[in-house]
């Protein structure tokens, strides 16, 4: 669904693993491995290394798809803009909030369709969460009195660039996610 795009899996990542509750990341979407239709075609072998068989099995018999990622395991681990690495600091990121976690989600209107903004509460604590789908910039006004908060407690975007709030104006670039609290 996604077409192989780094980009798209990483923005969708941030969209179920930065929402509360249980995220599932099924084998080996985390580094990329993808496998549709039959049973077979989605227990392919785990891509430990480009470079370096060792360990690497053989797929499952009659299996048909043999796309492979560009990196294995080892070589995303050394990559810190890697599908791998994103999916391990957005993981850091939910454990970090016990608001995200496990707290309780209340949806937020946004100006703009391109924006998903959601509080997480839990025990009286509150995060926001934002999460900015185009590949274009946005910038939108924070409405203090809608929204409590202090600072940018964490950011993360497809291509590394920073959210900045000055005031009431917040500004994401393409393809991020923002946690305000």
């Amino acid at each position: 669904m996604l077409s192989r795009n780094t980009d798209m899996e990483k923005m969708a990542a941030a969209l179920y693993i930065l929402a509360p509750g249980n995220s599932f990341i099924y084998y080996g979407e985390e580094v990329g491995l993808t496998g549709s239709g039959k049973d077979e075609n989605k227990r392919l072998p785990m891509l430990w290394s480009i470079a370096d068989k060792t360990g690497i099995t053989n797929p499952p018999p009659n299996a048909e798809f043999f796309e492979q990622s560009e990196q294995g395991v080892k070589e995303q681990l050394a990559d810190k803009e890697s599908l791998l690495r994103y999916y391990i600091k957005l993981i850091d990121i939910k454990n970090s909030y016990i608001e995200i976690a496990g707290g309780l989600i209340t949806a937020i209107e946004t100006p703009d369709s391109s924006i998903v903004a959601f509080s997480c509460a839990y025990e009286g604590d509150e995060v926001i969460v934002l999460h900015n789908l185009s590949t274009e910039p946005v910038t939108l006004t924070v409405d203090k009195t809608k929204v409590e908060y202090k600072k940018i407690a964490e950011c993360i975007s497809v291509n590394g660039d920073k959210s900045k709030l000055k005031g009431d104006t917040l500004s994401m670039p393409g393809r991020s996610s923002v946690i305000l609290k």
